[in-house]
């Protein structure tokens, strides 16, 4: 009987420790095989009580894997990475499934987290692991063979992305998937290591497909990497050699139609996406990118009944909720886009645009307090939002409605305390012929950054209808062309004062 914690790791001095003490209480062995650190990742791994060994890394995850599993002693092994971790809740689960007689392996859910909400096929936190969730607002999931019998027979294959084989036909496994989650950091962090691991990756991917050239697997993970870095025209010939290979596959029908969606291909999407559905008309994903497609095309009605769908299909989709209340704002369906923007909101409480879009929302239904109340505790945690909040300022300025600007702005531009923002205020009093007030806000607006022509011109022209600011509006717009010596208006007024 017993328990191994096994391991292959390079340079996981930062992740190693937490990972370990995650799975401590469960485990009676641990097997660590590094494959070439140089950040003292084998010494922490003997000082946790690992069995520490090395191996030449030779591109090949399965090699590794393999290899150290041959280390392993007791009748169960549970794999993880060195940026992984099991939740404390899940410990006497996992020893319970190997107290069992008739299973040979166990499906772990793995939960990739993510640092935003705009991944595709990702999922909102649960709340179930609030240790583990943390600051993540999602995640992407996939099932993987973790926890397993320590046979001969049970080897791992594939020189990336590889996956427990049963190597003898003849000799009968049984396999259990679980909702046991092993909690995924890999995703998150530095962005230029990232960057860094998924090249390594593709460079794998590439020599797989390459090996393997009648293996539809190999091909759609070849297209997945080029997809996870937004070559998206590249990524395209691998998924249809994929679909190829294996037609009943949904998978990379969908990935060539969000590839092509996000080209802006529209008819290749809609082709492939509508595919997609075809072999899985639950591919909820599927039905928002669809309706994505229908958007850009102008066919509202049709994107708003395919995002319907795929709530009917997922209630817990964010992603449908989000664009469909995004869509019934542009369209001026205030009333109906409040509900959407609520149930987004429930789902991802954090998400940037969706706060703002509801802000926005609340704004155009003329529940500007309420809107305004809103904004200012999100405005606490999410600075951010100011400038967007200033940008919509500016689009009613440029609708010239200057009631809406100068109240949805007013209660938050202390708060927002920016030189834009304050421009705009003035910007929008001055529209309304408050000029006393639009004064003290222009003046703010260039004290704080003397570069804000906008704000200056818009001073200039206030004082141009004051009683004896010629003097003044002369030596804003001569302050403006210096900013600014390309500007034709500044330069016509400017001109114009003199000759008077």
């Amino acid at each position: 009987m017993g328990l191994t914690l096994c391991m292959i790791v390079k340079n996981e001095a930062l992740n190693l420790t937490a990972c370990v003490k995650s799975v401590l209480p469960i485990v009676d062995d641990i097997v660590i095989v590094d494959t070439g650190s140089s950040d003292g990742t084998p010494e922490l791994a003997g000082r946790l009580g690992a069995r520490v060994y090395n191996f030449k890394w030779i591109d090949d995850f399965s090699a590794a894997r393999n290899k150290a599993l041959e280390y392993v002693k007791t009748e169960w092994v549970l794999i993880l990475d060195g940026d992984e971790m099991i939740a404390e809740k899940d410990h006497a689960a996992i020893v319970e499934f190997t107290r069992e007689d008739k299973v040979d392996g166990y499906l772990l859910s793995q939960r990739h987290y993510l640092d935003g909400a705009g991944y595709d096929n990702w999922k909102p936190v649960t709340g179930r692991y609030p240790e583990m969730e943390g600051r993540f607002p999602a995640y992407t999931e996939n099932f993987a063979m973790r926890l397993f019998r320590r046979r001969p027979d049970i080897v791992y294959q594939g020189r990336v992305h590889e996956s427990v084989t049963h190597a003898d036909p003849a000799n009968r496994w049984v396999v259990v998937k679980t909702q046991i989650v092993i909690h995924h950091f890999g995703k998150v962090g530095d962005r230029a290591l990232l960057e860094g691991k998924k090249r390594a990756y593709l460079k794998l991917c590439k020599l797989k497909a390459g090996e393997r050239p009648a293996d539809p697997k190999a091909w759609f993970e070849l297209g997945i990497q080029l997809h996870e870095l937004g070559n998206f025209e590249e990524c395209l010939a691998p998924f249809k050699k994929s679909l190829e290979l294996n037609p009943a596959d949904s998978n990379p029908a969908y990935y060539i139609g969000n590839a092509s969606y996000k080209l802006e291909k529209f008819p290749q999407a809609r082709e492939y996406l509508e595919k997609a559905l075809k072999l899985d008309p639950q591919n909820a994903d599927a039905l928002v990118n669809l309706a994505g497609v229908e958007r850009r095309e102008g066919d509202v009605e049709k994107a708003l009944y395919l995002f319907d769908r795929a709530i009917a299909v997922q209630k817990n989709i964010f992603s449908a909720w989000y664009n469909k209340a995004a869509l019934l704002l542009s369209e001026g369906r205030n009333e109906e886009a409040g509900p959407c923007f609520d149930e987004a909101l429930r789902l991802v409480p954090g998400y940037t645009y969706a706060l703002f879009g509801q802000w926005q929302n609340e704004v155009l239904l003329g529940k500007r307090g309420q809107a305004a109340d809103m904004m200012l505790q999100w405005l606490k945690e999410k600075p951010e939002l100011g400038h967007m909040v200033i940008t919509a300022t500016q689009n009613h300025l440029g609708r010239r409605d200057y009631q809406t600007a100068v109240e949805s702005l007013k209660p938050l531009v202390d708060v927002i305390d920016s030189s834009d923002g304050y421009a705009a205020l003035g910007a929008g009093l001055l529209g309304l012929g408050q000029t006393g007030t639009a004064e003290r806000s222009l003046e703010r607006a260039i004290a704080m950054d003397k570069r804000n022509n906008s704000a200056r011109v818009n001073l200039a022209q206030l004082k141009e209808l004051e009683q004896g600011g010629k003097k003044a509006a002369i030596a804003l717009y001569r302050d403006a062309l210096l900013y600014d010596p390309d500007n034709e208006l500044c330069r016509k007024r400017l001109s114009c004062l003199r000759s008077v």
